[in-house]
Order: C-alpha cells, then sequence, then structure tokens
C-alpha cells in the first residue's frame, strides 16, 4: 500500500489573514472617502454666520470642498 503525502506551501496558512487585511484596508480607505463626502457636503451647508463662529472662512471652505474624495 502506497500514501500520498500532500504538502501545503507555507504562505497557505497566511493567506486568508492577508487577504482579511486587505480587505479590512480596503473598508477602511472606503470609510474615510464617504466620511470627507459627508464632511465636506455638511460644510458647504454652513453659513457666513456659522462659518465665522468657528473661526473658517468662506474661501477655505471653497478649497475644502473643492477637493476629490479620495484628498485628504
Amino acid at each position: 500500500m502506497s500514501h500520498v503525502v500532500h504538502q501545503t506551501p507555507a504562505h497557505h496558512g497566511h493567506r486568508p489573514a492577508s487577504l482579511m487585511e486587505g480587505i479590512d484596508r480596503v473598508i477602511d480607505t472606503i470609510s474615510q472617502w464617504r466620511m470627507r463626502m459627508v464632511t465636506r457636503r455638511d460644510l458647504a451647508r454652513l453659513d457666513d454666520r456659522m462659518l465665522a463662529d468657528i473661526g473658517i472662512s468662506p474661501a477655505d471652505v471653497d478649497q475644502e470642498v473643492s477637493k476629490h474624495f479620495w484628498q485628504a
């Protein structure tokens, strides 16, 4: 009777962890992008009095809301 021994590559056990880490990074990135979009939208809705109360000029708002969602 012969026996067949199957060997798994050394990295096989680490692949799921790496995959999960990669998925977590993607989810975190998308969450950051969404938060930027929401925050910039909310900032754009503030009137001049509200902006003055928090010490932000309308020009600062224009600069911030003109950024793409992936830009910090």
